[in-house]
């Protein structure tokens, strides 16, 4: 069976940009945001979206598309931008993948589907060994940190934007920021608590219905694979 679009879920580190870029590039989809945090503006590092010159030629929708005043986006709110962005693709004959690790929007796409008439969105959940979740994090901490992670908490900080703009990283170098620890100290402890916290995306995320289910370090690939079969 095909399908006009489909959804790459799963917890942090996981693969899934990777596999829905990949897919974008070679079949010619649309990239539509799945993540909370990379919603809102100037969040770009810490919130782990890829830089700009990877989605160069890509169609990329509701990315940055929130203020940083804005405050919590209810699920019914995404599901009308999301049914919003899968039209707008449609309408140009553009089949859309929907990337992310917010497990509330996953819900949203996979049981409450947006756009109904347009057909089901298929849900692959990527779920990579805790090895190799742990390994992905402590390398993508410190990628952020060479990227400007520091610089953008300064930012957000400056502009007084809403504590939803602050994601897990962020969070943990604040003491840093405000002289109450030092940077390695809270790399130490911002690694561990999202390594637990991504640990814990992979037991909810394996419960959840309806979805395909992609386990071990080869899960990007294989989520590749599926894609580039039944999307149009």
């Amino acid at each position: 069976m095909r399908y006009n679009s489909a959804a790459i879920v799963g917890p942090s580190v996981s693969g899934k940009t990777d596999a829905a870029i990949h897919i974008a590039k070679s079949g010619g989809a649309g990239l539509v945001c799945c993540d909370s945090l990379q919603m809102y503006k100037g969040v770009r590092i810490g919130s782990g979206l890829p830089p700009e010159e990877e989605l160069i030629g890509l169609q990329t929708l509701l990315y940055g598309c929130l203020d940083q005043d804005h405050g919590w986006l209810q699920d019914e709110q995404y599901r009308q931008k999301a049914q919003d962005a899968r039209r707008y693709l449609a309408q140009q004959g553009i089949p859309s993948v929907f990337e992310g690790c917010c497990q509330r929007f996953a819900y949203v796409l996979a049981e409450d589907t947006p756009a109904p008439e347009m057909g089901e969105i298929p849900v692959f959940v990527l779920t990579p060994k805790d090895l190799d979740i742990r390994r992905g994090i402590r390398q993508r901490v410190g990628e952020m940190l060479e990227q400007g992670l520091i610089d953008e908490l300064y930012e957000l900080i400056e502009t007084k934007a809403h504590p939803r703009c602050y994601g897990i990283v962020h969070r943990g170098f604040l003491p840093y920021i405000m002289g109450k620890g030092s940077k390695n100290e809270c790399l130490r402890k911002t690694v561990r608590r999202w390594e637990q916290f991504a640990l814990s995306q992979v037991d909810s995320f394996m419960k959840m219905p309806g979805t395909r289910i992609l386990t071990d370090s080869s899960a990007s690939e294989k989520a590749v694979s599926e894609l580039e079969k039944i999307l149009l």
